[in-house]
C-alpha cells in the first residue's frame, strides 16, 4: 500500500499537480521531493480513549471520530495555505468520512477519489 501511495504521489508530482500526503508514518528513507507529507498520530490519548469505549463500533474503527475531525481541520489548513482542494483520494475505510465532511463543508467542488483497500469490520 505505502509503495502505491508514494508512486501515485510521485506521478502526479511529475504531471504538475501540487500534492499533500497525509499518513500516520513518514518513512524517513524516501525522497518525497516537493510532496508535502503530513503525519498525523494516532497515539495521542484521545485515540486510547476512544478505543476503549464500550460502543457498537468495532475497536479497528472508534478512531474513525478523531481521524475525521484531525483530517478536516488539515484540509482546511491546506486549503488556508496554498488554496483550493481539488482532489482528496482517500484509501481506508477509517479515513473516508472526513473527505464527505470537507466536500459538504467548504465552497466550491472537490473531486473524492475512494479505493477503498480493507474492508470495514462492524
Amino acid at each position: 500500500m505505502e509503495t502505491y501511495v508514494y508512486g501515485i504521489s510521485r506521478a502526479m508530482e511529475r504531471l504538475g499537480a501540487e500534492v499533500h500526503l497525509v499518513t500516520i508514518e513518514k518513512q524517513k528513507n524516501l525522497n518525497y521531493g516537493n510532496i508535502h507529507v503530513y503525519t498525523i498520530d494516532l497515539t495521542a490519548p484521545i485515540v486510547a480513549e476512544l478505543c476503549n469505549l464500550p460502543i457498537v463500533i468495532n475497536a479497528l474503527n472508534r478512531n474513525i471520530p478523531y481521524l475525521t475531525a484531525k483530517l478536516f481541520m488539515l484540509f482546511n489548513e491546506i486549503r488556508d495555505l496554498y488554496g483550493e482542494v481539488d482532489v482528496i483520494h482517500s484509501h481506508y475505510f477509517t479515513t473516508s468520512f472526513a473527505p464527505l465532511v470537507y466536500k459538504y463543508n467548504k465552497k466550491g467542488d472537490v473531486l473524492i477519489a475512494g479505493p477503498i483497500h480493507n474492508e470495514p469490520i462492524l
